[in-house]
């Protein structure tokens, strides 16, 4: 639970010095807000993203983003459901800059780690590095909120030997974000 508490430190931190730069407010925006995912066929994982994008670079095309996803948060909230915790940097383009319905497609990277509790699955693999494409489309309303699913690929999944068996290839998500900082 520590590493958890840590990343939702980092974040908070960021936040706040976005908040306190007003020349970066005015070259950028910022969006921030929730993600659930969905292993096709098994956990949901929920979380936080943080999406990034500098108007010197593609303003509103090109995003960057941290997404940090947790089962501890969707199906091992109160269950025996296997917690595990995936944290993702991500740049995404989005195409159809003025229309409020625009397709995107992301590629994320990253590192995933199952927590499997008893000693006797120590043997089992239980961590990875990530590498996924996502193809989605995302809602930009005139309030500065943002909506956006998507389906993903895990280029590097497991089957409990070779890799993590709870990190399954196909997954699906929805991030709602709102914008903080907008030029």
């Amino acid at each position: 639970m520590n590493h958890l508490k840590r990343c939702f430190a980092v974040l908070v931190v960021c936040l706040l010095a976005y908040q306190t730069s007003e020349s970066f407010a005015q070259e950028s925006t910022l969006d921030v807000g929730l993600r659930i995912q969905k292993s096709a066929s098994f956990y949901f994982e929920n979380g936080v993203s943080v999406l990034y994008s500098d108007k010197r670079f593609f303003t509103d095309s090109l995003f960057l983003g941290f997404h940090f996803v947790s089962s501890r948060f969707g199906s091992a909230l109160n269950s025996n459901a296997i917690n595990q915790d995936t944290i993702l940097f991500s740049a995404a383009w989005y195409w159809r800059k003025t229309k409020s319905i625009r397709p995107f497609g992301q590629l994320n990277t990253g590192y995933f780690r199952a927590d499997y509790e008893e000693a006797v699955f120590d043997v089992l693999p239980n961590s990875a590095l990530i590498i996924s494409p996502e193809l989605g489309i995302g809602y930009e309303s005139k309030i500065p909120l943002k909506i956006a699913v998507s389906v993903g690929y895990n280029l590097t999944s497991g089957n409990g030997e070779s890799g993590p068996g709870t990190l399954y290839p196909i997954f699906m998500q929805m991030t709602a974000t709102w914008r903080v900082i907008n030029p």
